[in-house]
């Protein structure tokens, strides 16, 4: 996950992780690792690349403005990457985006907060994020980016 962790705008990212967390316990069985990423602002390109060049990975998600730029999509190259947020541009193929804004629900955010002391209050991002890398859990499940890419393909709405 690609997302901001330092700076001005960290307590997205948090808020995301958390979510993502949650997601991972959820959907994500033993095997997973969730590998958080400071997006860098201005290193947001070279994370992508560095992401896009591990064999391991088989699934992105990514927030944050660094995220939403177009440089910084295009550095992804074949791995399929999850949007979460707006985006002016019609997305490459590849590229998924999850946009719904909306509050959580009562019994998710109960689980949220839970799920760690240190959890904050989850605002109209933490659902999205959940929604989201639910998704690209189960389609890492596939155990290939190509099976990733068919499984968001077919899945997202």
């Amino acid at each position: 996950m690609l997302a901001p962790f330092e700076g001005e705008n960290r307590a997205v990212g948090y808020e995301a992780l958390y979510a993502a967390r949650l997601a991972a316990a959820d959907f994500g069985g033993i095997w997973l690792e969730l590998l958080p990423i400071d997006d860098g602002e201005s290193e947001a390109v070279a994370r992508a690349h560095a992401l896009a060049a591990d064999p391991l990975i088989l699934a992105a998600l990514a927030l944050g403005e660094p995220a939403e730029d177009s440089a910084a999509v295009a550095a992804f190259g074949d791995l399929p990457v999850v949007i979460i947020g707006n985006w002016d541009a019609v997305p490459q193929p590849g590229v998924f985006l999850w946009a719904e804004e909306r509050q959580p629900a009562a019994d998710f955010r109960e689980r949220y907060l839970s799920e760690n002391a240190f959890a904050p209050e989850p605002g109209w991002l933490a659902q999205p994020v959940y929604d989201a890398a639910s998704a690209v859990i189960i389609a890492a499940q596939t155990g290939s980016r190509a099976g990733a890419m068919r499984y968001l393909s077919d899945h997202h709405e």
